[in-house]
């Protein structure tokens, strides 16, 4: 008798075990999938930022380089606001808003502008902002899917 139950319970446990090892491989393809898009929106910011500070502290207005900046803001602002996670999480759609202000809202207009010093409001503002989107992207990832 005990040697009928063996059978159906090694089949069940294994049967069981394959659901939930192929349960964890697929959740762990999705963190991978989502840690590789997040990295390249890290990276967005970052060249932002960087482009941000060169377009403030430049001699004179580069209008080639404002529409660059606009358009890669565009481009990772679509990218961070795909992503489910981040779709109705406030803060960071809070912090990308604060970014793009840093960036646009003073001396972007060529009527206006004015060569800033790296000590300058602006672009401290800008790098400020930066980080704390990157943080506050990075915490959500982490929140989600702890170490």
């Amino acid at each position: 008798m005990l040697k009928d139950l063996v059978t159906p319970i090694g089949v069940g446990v294994a049967v069981y075990a394959l659901i939930y090892n192929n349960r964890q491989a697929g959740f762990r393809d999705r963190r991978k999938e989502l840690r590789s898009v997040i990295d390249g929106i890290v990276k967005s910011i970052q060249e932002i930022e960087s482009n941000g500070l060169k377009f403030h502290t430049a001699a004179s207005y580069d209008a080639a380089v404002a529409d660059g900046i606009l358009r890669s803001f565009t481009r990772m602002s679509a990218s961070v606001q795909r992503l489910e996670l981040y779709k109705a999480y406030t803060p960071v759609l809070d912090a990308i808003n604060a970014f793009k202000q840093a960036l646009t809202l003073n001396n972007f207009d060529p009527s206006s502008f004015a060569t800033q010093l790296h000590s300058s409001d602006i672009p401290k503002e800008i790098f400020a902002t930066a980080q704390d989107l990157i943080e506050l992207i990075e915490q959500r990832y982490t929140d989600i899917y702890p170490l």
